[in-house]
């Protein structure tokens, strides 16, 4: 689930909620989210770091945005920030933007932020993976996998060529040097 596996992988400690996996979304806008945990976010705004996340889902699902506010972000956006005039375009699927649209706008995101002098986080989350058929962006429809018995074949071969188009664009930086690429998941199943 999505907060499990931040917090898992950005805090080192397991997240168990007693009312359900996505039950910090209940949190009121603005409350901190598991504000003793000392995270990764903590660490690199410290060390200066500008930390930026974009993801295509709806920000306050799961308590996402309280999460990041609490632990160094910067700036937070999501569906409701980047989904303005999209919804006759094809580009939204069931959780939110298509991960073309949304990794558009990472790429865009890391060359304005390596064009300063600050040392940055950039965090993304992608749906198209997402159980249980995934969801292919338009520029992947014609898949070899588009005839399959298992759609979610075509959501993994789309999901793979997108994030090598962002990884590529990052490594023809001239800041490619300077940058680690992290590339993970935040359910286990995906």
């Amino acid at each position: 689930w999505t907060m499990g596996g931040k917090v898992g992988s950005q805090c080192g400690t397991p997240l168990v909620t007693p009312s359900g996996v996505n039950a910090m979304s209940k949190l009121s806008n603005g409350a901190e989210f598991l504000p003793g945990a000392r995270c990764l976010g903590d660490l690199l705004a410290e060390q200066g770091y500008v930390l930026h996340y974009i993801g295509g889902a709806d920000s306050q699902f799961g308590g996402k945005k309280n999460f990041y506010e609490t632990h160094g972000f910067d700036r937070i956006e999501g569906l409701h920030d980047l989904s303005e005039g999209l919804a006759e375009t094809g580009a939204l699927n069931h959780w939110g933007l298509q991960d073309d649209e949304t990794l558009s706008r990472v790429a865009a995101r890391f060359d304005e932020l390596a064009s300063q002098d600050s040392p940055f986080v950039l965090a993304t989350l992608t749906l198209g993976t997402h159980h249980p058929k995934g969801h292919v962006a338009t520029p992947c429809v014609e898949s070899p996998y588009k005839e399959s018995d298992d759609p979610m074949l075509a959501a993994v071969h789309c999901s793979d060529r997108l994030i090598d188009n962002l990884v590529e664009h990052i490594l023809g930086s001239p800041q490619a040097e300077n940058t680690l690429v992290v590339v993970m998941s935040d359910h286990t199943a995906m």
